[in-house]
């Protein structure tokens, strides 16, 4: 199944330190469940490799239908080969103010800056079309950088941002992102746009925080906006809560956040202010009614060594709310989880939504119980784009990490 928590959880587990030090693992499995509709099969293997400041894993899945026998379309591209090394992770900290982290695998909850231009991307809502994506980020001194890809093979999104600290407190910065291939009725064209940002520091230590402003100019489909909001941190032991709070403003074309969770099928297929369907986001813009005021806020909870837990929201005149949740618990050696999920809000109903959650139990002696579900998408045959429901259980063992006790 597609793993969209891939990349988040393993950044936890990374995080954890020692404990991983030098370690190699290598896992396989079975299971059984649903795709589609249709019963389904599949066979899973992985090698995963840990050590101080790095981690990656390997692996490879198939999977089998009832109807239509083993499922080629999970492998009938360049970037879902790619897909054979499931995650890459470094980081390099030093005593001189300098550290570099950097990122390979399956995008998700991806943000560039205060996220103005990107806001929790996820790349794997596509059942028909894996993507291995990169994100680096790099600090020296004053300077720092970001950049993110969402597929390092054919790449088509992609942002970049450079940040510069003044004084103590303050840091400016400055983005650009798009998509190179956005459809529309014209063809496809590269939407995105520009951003500028401040933000000014204010706390230490245990509680911390920041009043920031973005201003934000979409060369298509032609729309600008502002951006200001406040976001803080609170410690107490080894509790985290943060959260952030925002106002945002925009002309007739703007939509804030341009490059948001649920984009792989606003893309393609977003209503526009009227109510209509159009050929996707760009198109959606085009037409205008997006103009106006509106909030975002997101509240996250961390338990160090435990897990984390995020909710957001985003309120865009002319279109659907956007709604956000993420949960995930990957410290843990004899019970793991993830969950994520997203969806288009309007006057209750959704409009759109994608989720995907993963259960991990260890089981005696070096055995495992995996449980997976999803709501994704693919193409249909008159090339609407459905979602679909995935679920499966998977049975499977573990070689190299001692085994657990009853």
């Amino acid at each position: 199944m597609r793993r969209l928590l891939v990349m988040s959880a393993a950044g936890l587990a990374l995080a954890t330190g020692p404990a991983a030090a030098q370690e190699v693992t290598a896992s396989g499995s079975l299971g059984a469940g649903v795709f589609d509709g249709q019963a389904a099969s599949s066979l899973e293997i992985g090698l995963d490799l840990a050590g101080a400041g790095y981690a990656v894993g390997f692996g490879a899945g198939a999977r089998w239908l009832a109807e239509d026998g083993f499922r080629g379309e999970e492998w009938d591209e360049a970037s879902e080969w790619a897909r054979l090394l499931r995650y890459a992770l470094y980081r390099w900290p030093s005593e001189e103010e300098a550290a570099v982290s950097a990122a390979l695998g399956e995008l998700g909850g991806a943000t560039l800056g205060h996220g103005a231009l990107i806001d929790g991307y996820a790349g794997g809502l596509d059942v028909d079309h894996g993507r291995t994506g990169a994100q680096l980020g790099a600090a020296l001194g004053r300077f720092g950088g970001e950049l993110l890809i969402d597929d390092v093979v054919a790449p088509r999104i992609a942002g970049a941002r450079l940040a510069m600290r003044t004084g103590r407190r303050l840091v400016l910065g400055a983005s650009v992102a798009g998509d190179r291939a956005a459809p529309a009725t014209d063809g496809d064209r590269t939407a995105g746009g520009v951003a500028l940002d401040a933000e000014l520091g204010a706390g230490s230590g245990e509680r911390r925080g920041a009043l920031y402003a973005d201003l934000v100019h979409l060369v298509e489909p032609g729309a600008s906006g502002a951006h200001a909001g406040a976001r803080g941190q609170l410690t107490t032991g080894a509790l985290l809560i943060g959260g952030r709070i925002e106002l945002r403003a925009g002309s007739d074309r703007y939509l804030p956040g341009w490059i948001g969770p649920l984009y792989e099928r606003d893309r393609r297929e977003l209503a526009s202010a009227d109510g209509t369907m159009t050929g996707g986001q760009l198109e959606a813009a085009r037409a205008g009614g997006l103009g106006g005021l509106g909030t975002a806020a997101q509240i996250e909870v961390e338990v160090i060594d435990a897990g984390s837990a995020a909710v957001g929201y985003a309120g865009r005149p002319g279109v659907s709310d956007l709604v956000s949740a993420r949960l995930s618990a990957p410290h843990w050696r004899a019970l793991q989880t993830g969950f994520w999920a997203a969806a288009e809000i309007e006057e209750g109903e959704a409009e759109a939504m994608a989720m995907a959650l993963e259960l991990r139990v260890r089981l005696p002696g070096r055995m495992f119980v995996r449980g997976e579900a999803a709501r994704l998408y693919r193409e249909d045959p008159t090339g609407a784009y459905q979602p679909i429901w995935l679920a499966q259980i998977a049975l499977g063992s573990v070689v190299g990490e001692p085994p657990v006790s009853r």
